[in-house]
């Protein structure tokens, strides 16, 4: 498989980094397309999370400059699930003709394949990375009602009640998720975990006191 529009991405700001060209490598040829004639239609940028989270947002700028930058729309499609996969699934198996790309994070391109052998995708083979779009800084958030305000908070109140206090993540495999299990390791506590679509319903879910914690990409 050949993406015979990589030349044009050349065009775009250096906000453009971070999305993934891709296509399945059993899909059909895409067809030849000039260089100096792509964009020629809309193009769908996927992000495998529910809207309000951090690759949510990255996205939407992203997909705004390059509108500017190309003069065709780019629609952000939320397409969430199982921590990730199904976003990316259907950008692994979308026709490789440079108008289905991908913005997504480290969970279901980096921790997924090396938890699980059964993806429907394969990072390494399907998708095509253009490059690094952002970095974030993680933060861990507590509810009002929980009474939570530090970390020794949380171990004690965690100690003094295993396996009642309830976390959130953007979806199982995820940063959120696997770095909320090494805090339990480090702290030596028990917490129930709960895996929401995305880092920005699981903040909702603190701040609406539904959940204690939750670890999320700050958007500073």
């Amino acid at each position: 498989m050949r993406y015979r529009t990589q030349r044009s991405f050349r065009r775009t700001p250096p906000l453009v980094a971070g999305i993934l060209l891709a296509g399945s490598m059993n899909a059909a040829p895409a067809p030849a397309l000039a260089a100096d004639a792509y964009p020629v239609r809309p193009i769908r940028l996927v992000v495998p999370f529910a809207p309000g989270g951090g690759t949510d947002i990255i996205a939407r700028l992203i997909g705004q400059s390059l509108g500017e930058a190309w003069g065709q729309t780019v629609v952000v499609d939320n397409r969430t699930g199982a921590g990730g996969v199904i976003g990316v699934s259907l950008v692994a198996k979308s026709i490789p003709d440079g108008y289905t790309m991908l913005l997504a994070s480290n969970g279901p391109l980096t921790f997924l394949p090396a938890l699980s052998s059964k993806l429907p995708y394969d990072p390494e083979k399907d998708l095509l990375p253009i490059s690094l779009a952002a970095t974030q800084p993680f933060v861990l958030t507590a509810s009002n009602a929980s009474g939570i305000q530090s970390i020794k908070d949380l171990v004690a109140a965690a100690k003094a009640q295993p396996g009642k206090i309830v976390y959130g993540s953007g979806g199982a495999g995820g940063a959120s998720h696997l770095g909320t299990e090494l805090l339990k390791m480090l702290g030596g506590i028990s917490l129930l975990h709960i895996a929401y679509k995305g880092t920005g319903p699981s903040l909702a879910a603190v701040a609406g006191g539904e959940i204690q914690i939750a670890m999320g990409a700050s958007r500073a």
